[in-house]
């Protein structure tokens, strides 16, 4: 997420946090959308960023805005980067310029495999990655 707003510098930052219907595609137990929203902005909170900084959209398909609105960057982690790629070649064929990707790689819990959602849910970790004692 830090890297998402040094990205954005001045800019407000895009946030995309995708439907109940389309995380449930997966299957995985996660949060429903308002809390999921609620962690993330609580997060966005804990960095000190103001709400003027950023907006966060539904995403009810993996593209979201990006297929029709300009955007300079959009920043990924190694599960969507497959999805940023199809949005530039999608891009490309509509005639709009390519978007810069920008690819970071998972954040490691404690235990050295990445933090996620699914994890944080099921009680193995915190939001920190610190592991949970069971």
């Amino acid at each position: 997420m830090k890297k998402a707003f040094e990205t954005a510098g001045d800019d407000i930052l895009d946030i995309g946090i995708t439907s109940d219907d389309m995380a449930g595609e997966k299957n995985r137990d996660i949060p429903d959308y308002p809390t999921r929203k609620k962690n993330l902005t609580d997060f966005i909170k804990e960095l000190g960023i103001p709400k003027e900084r950023y907006q966060i959209q539904m995403l009810t398909d993996p593209y979201g805005t990006t297929l029709e609105d300009d955007y300079d960057a959009i920043v990924v982690s190694p599960e969507t980067y497959p999805v940023a790629l199809k949005i530039n070649e999608l891009r490309k064929e509509s005639g709009k310029p390519e978007i810069k990707i920008i690819r970071i790689e998972y954040v490691m819990a404690d235990d050295d495999i990445p933090i996620s959602s699914t994890r944080i849910v099921r009680g193995e970790i915190d939001v920190h990655g610190h592991l949970k004692l069971n």
